[in-house]
């Protein structure tokens, strides 16, 4: 059985994902491409708004953090999953499941987890 992993170690690897992983590059898988750029900041199509017409995601490249004006919602790149993947399970008439958060980091990981490595 292996030991599970403490509380400061899972900690330090959300610090590491919210640092490395390009926030961008996440946003975009769900997104889509057609994103403004406007110093520093990104502009992106909201996925959580129908019909967004006036790019409402707003990334604050400096700060790696995200906020979509209309629907409220807003984080960092872990919170972004999070969202994203509660809004497949909406529409997919599931319930979000209560691992969310480690459903989050895990894809993260999955996808960009050598770029942790190698920065």
């Amino acid at each position: 059985m292996s030991k599970p992993q403490s509380s400061n170690s899972i900690l330090s690897l959300v610090c590491e994902i919210e640092r490395k992983v390009p926030i961008n590059d996440v946003i975009r898988d769900y997104a889509g491409e057609g994103a403004e750029h406007s110093g520093y900041s990104t502009r992106y199509i909201s996925p959580f708004v129908e019909n967004d017409d006036e790019r409402s995601l707003f990334v604050h490249n400096n700060r790696k953090t995200w906020k979509c004006f209309k629907s409220g919602k807003g984080g960092n790149v872990i919170d972004f999953v999070v969202q994203a993947k509660e809004l497949e399970s909406f529409i997919d008439g599931r319930t979000p499941d209560a691992e969310s958060y480690a459903f989050a980091i895990d894809r993260v990981l999955e996808k960009y987890g050598d770029d942790l490595n190698r920065k």
